[in-house]
């Protein structure tokens, strides 16, 4: 299976205002034609530690679903 193939995305975000730099990286691996897609800003647990930037490094994540096409034989 391939990046084609995904019909559906769940981005988890730690700040919503990170979702244009987040979509030139998206949009290179699902473009031009998008699969449908949920963003949601995702509430930091207290015990991890912001990067210099108030980031939290490597808890961005995206939940993929693909649909594998039939052959037809």
């Amino acid at each position: 299976m391939d990046f084609s193939q995904v019909v559906s995305t769940t981005v988890y975000l730690d700040d919503l205002a990170d979702t244009k730099d987040f979509d030139k990286v998206y949009g290179e691996y699902l473009g031009p034609n998008m699969p449908a897609r949920t963003t949601v800003e995702q509430i930091s647990p207290g015990d991890r530690k912001a990067d210099s930037e108030g980031h939290y490094p490597d808890f961005e994540q995206v939940s993929l679903i693909a649909v594998q096409k039939r052959s037809t034989h």
